[in-house]
């Protein structure tokens, strides 16, 4: 029992010896005409504030540093690479976020005509995309079955021996269970008639 009041002898022995030292600075601080330390002074309020918690703050873009911090990425090391993609990446979706919050933003200050038209522009982009994408898709078929039909034209004239089998796409049936014709056969350049 003795070993648990000493232990607490001692702890509040040194509570009131930092207590005694705290007031030995605030004396000698009002000595040398210092302001106490306590709740700071009010400021106008015209002067700047700090912005609320959780929103950034603004700088001004000649404080903004105009070259990036640190030095230069070592293209023969992995890590500083995988570091650097991944910053990039960072930075790319931030920009992503910070464009659709302002486009929402703008959204909601439209007026109903302004976000009709806005929609039936974005409609018909969406179409005229979709569009072009289904047109370089058939263009690039197309152009694959002159490949193939040129391809398979030129192997006419080689050997068997040395021809490489090309993969023929499936001729078009009508119905999937109906049987489809016997693709021709090619001439042989040994079995001429």
């Amino acid at each position: 029992m003795g070993h648990v009041h000493r232990s607490w002898q001692s702890k509040c022995a040194e509570r009131e010896r930092l207590k005694r030292v705290a007031q030995k600075r605030k004396e000698a601080r009002h000595a040398r005409g210092l302001r106490p330390r306590g709740p700071p002074k009010k400021l106008p309020e015209s002067s700047a504030r700090k912005p609320p918690r959780g929103q950034p703050k603004e700088v001004p873009e000649s404080a903004a540093p105009k070259r990036p911090r640190g030095r230069p990425v070592d293209p023969s090391s992995k890590r500083q690479r995988r570091l650097a993609l991944q910053l990039e990446a960072t930075r790319e979706c931030e920009a992503a976020k910070a464009e659709a919050a302002e486009r929402k933003r703008r959204l909601l200050e439209m007026t109903p005509a302004e976000r009709e038209a806005y929609d039936r522009e974005q409609y018909d982009l969406k179409v005229k995309l979709a569009t072009e994408r289904l047109s370089e898709e058939r263009r690039r078929s197309s152009e694959q079955k002159y490949l193939l039909r040129d391809r398979s034209e030129g192997l006419r004239d080689v050997p068997p021996e040395i021809r490489e089998e090309v993969p023929s796409p499936p001729p078009p049936s009508a119905h999937p269970s109906s049987p489809s014709p016997p693709p021709p056969s090619l001439p042989s350049p040994l079995h001429r008639s």
